[in-house]
């Protein structure tokens, strides 16, 4: 297989992903004397190897479906290599039914191993905005600081605060309900805005510092000014973040220390372990604020995944798409976490640029 430049997967922050997709538009150029390959698992808090040496990379066919061949004609029609992604796909019955779409110009229906033209071109849509199930969909979203002269209105599931003349305190609401009453405090919701947390100061019968879920759950928070609150996708945990003293005040009575909080990339998941980004070029992912890895290119939590326990794990690395068992593939684009067969898989296209074979592969996370 020839090997491929990535244009985009180096790049820091989903923020700065482009048109040319989530991994970026295949090449089959490439420099030949910076490669890296991964030495162990996720988890251990080891790294890439630094010494240059190749990378492995696994052949594509042994995970995936040959969907497609491109003609000798075609291939020559596409020097830079292929731009190819998935604008839609999802789980239907335990099979995948998706559309596959090449740049902007072709589009293809998947269903029951099938290819199919539908004579359509790609919808023009950011592909920074598709959901692939990605790290980055669990943060917690809407960290806002209260304004304390006017009513706090979110879109979609509403939060309220509405300030009553002469009142120190807001009442919050969600969803009609009452969530709390605070003096100062700032809201998260959870990754699909079901559920809010809300971490502050109330003055009624004396100052106390607490967090409240909508879902009626409640602990006390340290004296400190400023909690940043977090909570877990499934709405099940919340934590304080304290920039104060650079330590997270979990619900389930967990408290963690961090050494660099200065990213703001940090996210709360369902086992209750916080995930963060510490150092500015994004290359240690920590773990409750110890190592749990070591990239050979900036990370990004959109093109990261954990499974549920956090032993397995998959990301956009150098020159490819890597998983901790060791395998790495190079041509990968378009990685999306899916269920099937009860397990979670992540799903991605991946062209063999010297056949001109395309598969549709999946991988257990």
């Amino acid at each position: 297989m020839k090997k491929a430049i990535y244009t985009i997967v180096l790049l820091a922050a989903a923020a700065t992903l482009n048109a040319q997709g989530i991994l970026g538009k295949l090449k089959n150029k490439l420099a030949n004397n910076v490669s890296k390959t991964v030495q162990n698992q996720a988890g251990t808090g080891s790294a890439m190897a630094p010494d240059g040496t190749t990378v492995h990379y696994t052949d594509p066919a042994t995970v995936g479906t040959l969907i497609l061949t491109y003609s000798q004609a075609e291939m020559n029609r596409h020097p830079d290599g292929y731009d190819i992604w998935f604008p839609e796909i999802k789980v239907v019955n335990n099979q995948l039914v998706a559309k596959v779409a090449e740049s902007n110009t072709t589009l293809w229906n998947y269903n029951n191993g099938q290819l199919q033209k539908t004579g359509e071109t790609p919808p023009n849509i950011n592909r920074n905005d598709l959901k692939n199930g990605s790290e980055l969909e669990g943060f917690s979203t809407d960290f806002t600081q209260t304004d304390m002269g006017n009513a706090l209105l979110k879109n979609g599931h509403n939060v309220t605060s509405g300030m009553i003349p002469g009142k120190s305190e807001q009442i919050y609401t969600f969803n009609g309900k009452v969530v709390g009453s605070f003096m100062m405090a700032q809201i998260a919701h959870n990754a699909d805005s079901s559920v809010v947390a809300v971490a502050g100061a109330s003055i009624s019968g004396g100052m106390s510092y607490h967090m409240n879920s909508s879902t009626g759950a409640k602990f006390t928070i340290p004296k400190v000014y400023g909690a940043i609150p977090l909570i877990s996708p499934d709405g099940k945990v919340m934590g304080a973040l304290s920039v104060v003293d650079k330590k997270i005040y979990l619900s389930n009575g967990q408290t963690s220390s961090f050494s660099n909080l200065t990213n703001n990339q940090i996210w709360l998941r369902n086992t209750g372990n916080v995930f963060n980004f510490p150092d500015a070029n994004k290359l240690i992912l920590e773990r409750n604020g110890t190592l749990f890895y070591k990239f050979n290119s900036p990370g990004d939590a959109k093109l990261l995944f954990l499974n549920a326990n956090e032993t397995g794990m998959a990301w956009g690395g150098y020159r490819g798409l890597y998983f901790s068992d060791g395998t790495v593939f190079e041509n990968a684009s378009s990685p999306t976490k899916v269920i099937l067969d009860g397990k979670e898989v992540i799903v991605f296209l991946d062209v063999d640029l010297g056949s001109g074979k395309l598969y549709l592969c999946r991988h257990d996370l």
